[in-house]
């Protein structure tokens, strides 16, 4: 190759890189050849610690090739004339190789298809975390009849802090169903009583001698010759005071 259109830095660059990939590919061999001999597996912190310096080695691998991209992809690899062709054949086919190992080519694949699921495992994660979040907000709204969770009555409802002004009801909502069916029995109970009431009315007033009031309560007596009032009369007489006098006997010519 020749070198003389490329500075000291651009050298130092390459040279970085093949040291990196170097070392690089003597760790990756000594883990998997640990991984493969040993029996049993090696102490999990000791893969835990070699797949980290792994992890930091191809990073710092990436930002280099990232930071010097500009001079590899300007690089052109040949063979010089005095380099042994015949006796280096497969180190000079390794270095002007243009397309990835099958092994290898398979490996990108897989990464970029793991990168790919990545991403649209993220989507899916997102849209799921969104549903769930408007789900679980309408049936707080709309759905949840107690005010409190299980764990909150559990720990005490006094320690628990809602954020909000106003109080809320410590009851169950099995208390309210029961406080219903006691309204419902009260009013089923009135109503039997409404069926067999006797009209009460003031029959009597007293003066104690304390100053109030008392007043009597009796059953009114109706009278059967008294003049029945249609509900209009009734009306005219609480808005304006005015009575209806019942009609005379028709007047004979």
């Amino acid at each position: 190759m020749d070198t003389t259109a490329l500075s000291s830095e651009d050298l130092k660059a390459l040279d970085s890189v093949r040291t990196q990939l170097y070392n690089l590919t003597r760790s990756i061999q000594t883990l998997n050849r640990g991984i493969r001999s040993t029996h049993p597996l090696p102490p999990w912190p000791s893969i835990h610690t070699s797949t980290q310096m792994l992890a930091q080695a191809t990073h710092d691998l990436i930002t280099n090739l990232s930071n010097h991209a500009e001079i590899f992809n300007k690089v052109v690899v040949y063979p010089s004339t005095n380099y042994p062709g015949r006796t280096q054949e497969d180190i000079l086919g390794q270095l002007l190789r243009k397309k990835l190992e099958p092994p290898v080519e398979k490996l990108v694949e897989e990464g970029l298809s793991i990168e790919a699921s990545k991403y649209h495992d993220e989507g899916v994660c997102d849209r799921s975390r969104t549903w769930l979040l408007e789900r679980i907000g309408e049936y707080i709204q709309t759905e949840m009849e107690d005010n409190f969770t299980a764990d909150e009555r559990a720990r005490g409802l006094d320690t628990v802090n809602t954020g909000l002004r106003r109080k809320l009801d410590p009851r169950r909502p099995s208390d309210d169903d029961d406080d219903d069916e006691d309204e419902e029995s009260d009013d089923e109970d009135d109503e039997k009583m409404e069926d067999v009431q006797v009209p009460l009315s003031v029959t009597s007033v007293n003066v104690t001698t304390d100053g109030p009031v008392e007043f009597g309560m009796g059953q009114v007596a109706t009278n059967p010759t008294g003049t029945v009032r249609t509900e209009e009369d009734i009306l005219r007489f609480a808005t304006s005071g005015a009575t209806v006098r019942p009609a005379g006997p028709p007047i004979r010519k």
